[in-house]
């Protein structure tokens, strides 16, 4: 009984140790429900069986680079994992370069966001292995006359590959240095060079990830064009301890909730009981310009206990915010004001004056949910009161710091300082045969492609470091698991 639960934790540990290797720090964006996605989007791509799709703003498919890239999306709810598959790159909110908008499907929205909005403005995210099952698939596009004639022009499309892909180069048969192939969306192409003449097989197709891994597939023979090729080599995402023990949430508020103009992606529809509500005011005096007030500000008239709030659709973090900072005066010497978040009942009162101050209010003090939907101030006097407010500013806790909207990924540590030798190999039932690794001659030409040698490796010294790793971890806990038994 004791080997047998030894074994099922063996499994488990191992399987929940390599599920999507995480290959990017956190990072926030916005995320926006959509009742329909296209068949294969922008980037060709065919739908993934175990994971959803997301179609990206111009900010983030970067014109087709981020194709299959895989993200772990994170919204008040929960999280789930997509693929980048197409783009939108109509109106302004696809256009703009504040914050990568995540375009989601109704049912992975829903896996993040259980309520009835359709936008998280506070969304986070994190660039993690797609971990599909089986080997990169290959579908070449041929320029000759007959179904392997690729003299003039050489095409392939790539799908189900773990990692995006960062640059393709291929070196036919006499060729002294490979060629990178051009990019646009997910095709790569080659022309021909009459500097170098037609290609001709045999011949070897490099393929760069992101994290600067390598894999090779080698043809014996000219492939068949326009069908799925298995190329028998596979991303190994590289398991980065640091990223595996960091723990991403929602994104971060911007700084100001209001400054000038009431933030993006925040309202003030839910407030009540006002008779002036004026977020655009121009009711400054010098005073307050001496205290930092500047431009447009809010003036509001608000009745006895009437609210003035500020809504976020899709919610927001509180873990991260330290103080709300204001800059505000009020028509009468002594009425307080009240703050709170969604709950009435946490509040934190704040003896206000006629004079303009600056104020600071301890989130603490109001007892917030990890997750809130609006804060409101608070009329607490009974009777009628003006407001004029400015420079409402959240402040980070000490140590945290401001989470970025595009993130890089982490390149592979594990690659070894020599490249091991290359080797032949024979042509399989398709015409070539795929390994990791080996490659030689990677020129000036291809100057997207890591010519270092670095990150080629084979596919079984990929993961030892982190195999180590986690089967340290698993014999721990065998023997915790054998002393309790």
């Amino acid at each position: 009984m004791r080997l047998l639960l030894s074994f099922i934790l063996v499994i488990l540990t191992t399987s929940l140790a390599f599920a999507n290797p995480k290959i990017s720090g956190c990072a926030e964006g916005w995320g926006v429900i959509t009742h329909s996605q296209s068949d294969t989007g922008s980037c060709g791509l065919p739908i993934p069986d175990k994971i959803g799709r997301v179609s990206l703003s111009t900010l983030g498919y970067q014109g087709g680079v981020s194709c299959g890239e895989c993200y772990e999306v994170f919204g008040p709810s929960g999280s789930t994992i997509v693929m980048a598959f197409d783009t939108c790159d109509a109106g302004a909110a696809c256009q703009q370069n504040d914050y990568i908008n995540f375009i989601l499907s109704e049912s992975d929205y829903g896996k993040i966001d259980n309520s009835s909005s359709s936008n998280i403005y506070s969304l986070g995210y994190q660039k993690v292995s797609c971990d599909f099952d089986g080997n990169i698939k290959a579908n070449f596009k041929k320029g000759g006359g007959t179904a392997t004639d690729y003299r003039y022009y050489f095409g392939v499309v790539f799908s189900n590959y773990n990692l995006a892909i960062k640059s393709v180069g291929i070196k036919g048969s006499g060729w002294r240095d490979y060629q990178t192939l051009t990019r646009s969306n997910n095709i790569f192409s080659f022309n021909k060079d009459n500097k170098i003449g037609d290609l001709n097989f045999p011949a070897t197709l490099a393929v760069q990830s992101v994290t600067g891994e390598i894999v090779r597939y080698e043809f014996t023979k000219a492939p068949q064009a326009g069908i799925d090729i298995d190329i028998n080599v596979q991303f190994k995402a590289f398991l980065n301890s640091d990223l595996s023990n960091e723990t991403c949430g929602m994104g971060q508020l911007p700084d100001y909730l209001y400054k000038d103009s009431v933030g993006y992606g925040w309202a003030t529809y839910q407030s009540w009981g006002y008779s002036k509500l004026d977020t655009s005011s121009t009711d400054l005096d010098a005073a307050g310009k001496e205290v930092g007030a500047s431009g447009t500000i809010i003036k509001t008239t608000l009745s006895s206990y009437g609210g003035l709030t500020f809504s976020r659709e899709g919610n927001f973090q509180t873990k991260d915010i330290d103080q709300i900072m204001f800059t505000m005066k009020t028509s009468l010497p002594t009425p307080q004001i009240g703050l709170y978040f969604r709950n009435v009942s946490k509040y934190s009162f704040t003896n206000a004056t006629d004079k303009w101050g600056v104020y600071a209010v301890d989130i603490s003090n109001l007892n917030p949910n990890e997750v809130e939907n609006s804060i409101t101030f608070f009329n607490n006097f009974d009777g009628e009161v003006t407001y004029w407010i400015d420079n409402i500013k959240w402040i980070l806790k000490d140590g945290v710091d401001k989470l970025p909207i595009q993130v890089t990924v982490v390149p592979d540590p594990s690659a070894p300082t020599k490249k091991p030798s290359t080797g032949s190999s024979t042509g399989a039932s398709t015409g070539g045969s795929g390994t990791t690794g080996g490659l030689t001659g990677i020129s000036s030409y291809s100057s997207e492609i890591d010519n270092s040698g670095d990150n080629e490796v084979s596919q079984s010294e990929h993961n030892n470091s982190s195999s180590t790793l986690f089967v340290s971890s698993s014999f721990l806990l065998i023997l915790l698991l054998n002393i309790l038994l």
